[in-house]
């Protein structure tokens, strides 16, 4: 005869539970990770007219898009430009998509 330390329905609310708490962490994780990619985002009429650039350089977000829609690897971007890291695209990235949800927006 079978025996179990945890009833069936107790067993399937404690991974219920673990699941929503693993959930939660990640969308807190997401959240701090979205707001570090922004930080790296930074714009200064004095730089490139006030395009969005990465913080310390003069690349501007929209180089990065270029060089990625025109079909370059992020490897060849970082070889190219070794004051990037990925971190640096990835924030491109997201503050590309950050725009584009802003731009359309459902009111």
């Amino acid at each position: 005869m079978k025996t179990h330390l945890v009833p069936p329905l107790k067993r399937e609310s404690i991974i219920l539970i673990l699941v929503i708490k693993v959930m939660d962490k990640m969308t807190t994780d997401l959240r701090s990770l979205s707001e570090n990619y922004l930080k790296r985002i930074v714009q200064d009429p004095e730089i490139l007219s006030g395009k969005p650039v990465i913080a310390g350089t003069r690349i501007s977000v929209e180089l990065i898009l270029e060089k990625l829609a025109a079909g370059w690897s992020i490897s060849e971007i970082l070889e190219n430009y070794p004051e990037l890291t990925i971190e640096d695209i990835r924030a491109a990235l997201y503050f590309a998509k950050k725009v584009l949800e802003k731009l359309y927006e459902v009111k």
